[in-house]
């Protein structure tokens, strides 16, 4: 998942949470390196938005794993055509908040809330890969 772009030709060990909780695994490399990162499988092409969202509760959550333990939070867009990744430590989220009406969760179609989302832009992505369908 992330040996793509750590720089390492070592092992990655890696540590899933819970589906419900706001940051889907932890990893780490042995270089001592330790990511915490939140991983998305978007149904779409890359190109179709300009802009991509991210829940300011996984942003909290990826942010609370950074300051509290040292972890590089990742978020990580899989898309029908390439995969994006954020180190969304580095984004200045100032101004970048907007609260739509989303669907409560991934499984969940039928029901819509209102969540405060983070707008990221592609350029922002420390790993940018195109081509087909990409799995984790």
């Amino acid at each position: 998942m992330i040996e793509d772009f750590t720089n390492s030709d070592c092992e990655i060990e890696y540590e899933f949470t819970d589906i419900a909780l706001s940051v889907d695994c932890f990893a780490t490399a042995c270089t001592g390196q330790k990511y915490a990162i939140e991983v998305k499988d978007r149904d779409i092409p890359i190109e179709k938005y300009s802009t991509y969202l991210l829940e300011m509760r996984k942003y909290n959550a990826l942010m609370a794993a950074h300051n509290d333990s040292g972890y590089t939070p990742l978020y990580r867009c899989y898309f029908q055509d390439g995969v994006l990744t954020w180190d969304v430590s580095k984004i200045d989220i100032t101004n970048r908040v907007e609260e739509l009406k989303c669907t409560q969760t991934t499984v969940d179609y039928g029901h819509k809330v209102v969540k405060k989302l983070i707008m990221l832009k592609k350029e922002e992505a420390i790993d940018k890969k195109r081509g087909g369908k990409h799995n984790c």
